[in-house]
């Protein structure tokens, strides 16, 4: 099977989608610790990415090497920070508000990098506008 970027796009988004959009039913209906189900998911994602990767060509070279590795390293405990959270929150909350909470994190971040950090956001690059421009690519 022959697939263009595009197709190839959109199959992995809608797998992804497809992911996420059950995900919260599955935690809640296995009923297990959140720290058993974070761990799972990061063997799982262990073991999928990581083939992924190898069969794309992406792990070779080897790319994190010194300060890479230090940031990729963070990042990966951010994002299990992020999933424990998220996860714990379906004891207090709905999966649905739980959710919605969890997609305006993003906004969060811009406003903190706007009053931590002095960045400055230019309107024609933010991605609602700039997917209907074709000079943004």
């Amino acid at each position: 099977m022959n697939l263009n970027r595009r197709q190839t796009g959109v199959i992995e988004m809608v797998l992804a989608m497809g992911l996420s959009g059950t995900l919260g039913f599955f935690v809640v209906e296995a009923d297990l610790p959140v720290w058993n189900i974070v761990f799972f998911r990061c063997v799982f994602a262990l073991f999928g990415l990581g083939l992924y990767c190898w069969w794309r060509g992406f792990l070779s070279p080897w790319p994190l090497r010194g300060r890479n590795l230090l940031f990729a390293s963070l990042a990966g405990v951010a994002l299990v920070a992020n999933w424990l959270l998220l996860f714990g929150s379906y004891q207090y909350a709905s999966i649905s508000l739980s959710t919605a909470v969890y997609h305006t994190q993003p906004f969060f971040l811009l406003l903190l990098a706007r009053v931590l950090f002095a960045e400055t956001f230019d309107l024609k690059n933010s991605p609602g506008i700039c997917l209907r421009s074709p000079d943004c690519y």
